[in-house]
């Protein structure tokens, strides 16, 4: 059970398009104020936060249109990213993230000009990404016209019934526990893992991925090991992308 909580001022009407956007994914209660303890939803004038009663620091949110996605987008398609995902070439490339997150990497995407599709097992943060997408389509930004939306489900079950003709590569970036960690902030990582935890299935995922025939790209701290031996790496001070060819090495 999920709470929700608007706070004064907040239309009422948002508060019922959440909750019908939660509707049969997982049972969620309006709440009149704040709880003591737990996570919640917190409908603000600046968008839709996540909340840890116990945590002291602001709400998370997806925000697309920070203005350090801006600044990555201004090294096209020569960022490492996109040179993981072979987007060189291919005018409007079609990318599936099969693990969105907060979806900063998909926004990234879209500005390079990618069509991107998305998954995401929690449906609460399927909700952040959700608002993070109303948000910027309100404030004009363009390049959000190549979002093609968020299924919420398991990753692995999903790409067993991918049709690879759709896409052009799978983009991957698990939640690794230990060593293995993400490249999000650390508060950020903290907040997620209290509603997501980690992803034990990360194996799993990648060889559902691969088994598509399609490009995938896989992130990892710089420092982590490689989930199954690449078929070449993209490095940079923060973050590794292991690249997984199609048989046909294209």
């Amino acid at each position: 059970m999920i709470g929700l909580w608007a706070e004064p001022g907040v239309d009422p009407s948002r508060l019922a398009v959440l909750t019908e956007r939660l509707a049969g994914r997982m049972p969620a209660e309006t709440l009149a104020e704040p709880p003591a303890s737990g996570i919640y939803l917190a409908l603000t004038a600046a968008g839709l936060e996540l909340r840890v009663a116990d945590m002291p620091w602001q709400g998370l949110r997806a925000d697309w249109l920070d203005a350090g996605l801006d600044r990555r987008a201004r090294e096209g398609r020569r960022a490492l990213i996109a040179r993981a995902l072979g987007l060189r070439g291919i005018a409007t490339p079609r990318i599936l993230d099969a693990t969105c997150g907060l979806g900063r990497d998909s926004a990234h995407l879209l500005r390079l000009g990618c069509r991107v599709s998305a998954i995401e097992r929690s449906p609460i943060v399927a909700a952040l990404v959700a608002d993070a997408v109303e948000r910027a389509a309100t404030a004009g930004a363009a390049w959000i016209g190549g979002w093609c939306g968020i299924a919420v489900d398991e990753a692995p079950a999903r790409l067993k019934e991918l049709m690879a003709s759709e896409f052009d590569a799978i983009y991957l970036d698990p939640m690794f526990g230990g060593e293995q960690r993400s490249a999000l902030p650390k508060r950020d990582l903290q907040m997620l893992r209290r509603v997501v935890g980690d992803d034990p299935d990360a194996g799993a995922l990648l060889e559902a991925a691969r088994a598509t025939g399609l490009r995938v790209a896989m992130k990892h701290h710089p420092r982590s090991p490689a989930l199954a031996p690449p078929d070449h790496q993209v490095r940079g001070g923060r973050a590794r992308f292991d690249v997984y060819l199609p048989a046909s090495g294209s």
